[in-house]
């Protein structure tokens, strides 16, 4: 994942139908489908088995109160960043 502006560039692997899934690699992906989600329509992320996730990304998420998640391969948790969106709009009195 990438950061554009206020989006996350995704590419999510296209793999053909007949290959077996203890054989999707980077290397044996058919095509690649590109994503483009605008932040605010996020809540959280979840990063699964050997992904990538720019600092930018990381950052962005961390900005806008988005929990990264990381799962192993076979989804097992293994750890969760959670920031803090910026309530100082909210907290302001008058």
């Amino acid at each position: 994942m990438a950061r554009d502006h206020l989006t996350l560039q995704v590419e999510v692997p296209v793999y053909p139908d007949d290959l077996p899934p203890a054989e999707h690699t980077r290397e044996r992906a058919s095509d690649w489908r590109k994503l483009s989600v605008p932040m605010h329509m996020l809540e959280s992320v979840c990063v699964s088995g050997v992904s990538t996730l720019s600092p930018p990304a990381l950052d962005l998420c961390w900005e806008h109160g988005v929990a990264v998640n990381f799962l192993s391969a076979f989804g097992h948790f293994h750890a969760r960043m959670t920031g803090v969106a910026d309530t100082s709009a909210t907290l302001c009195r008058t």
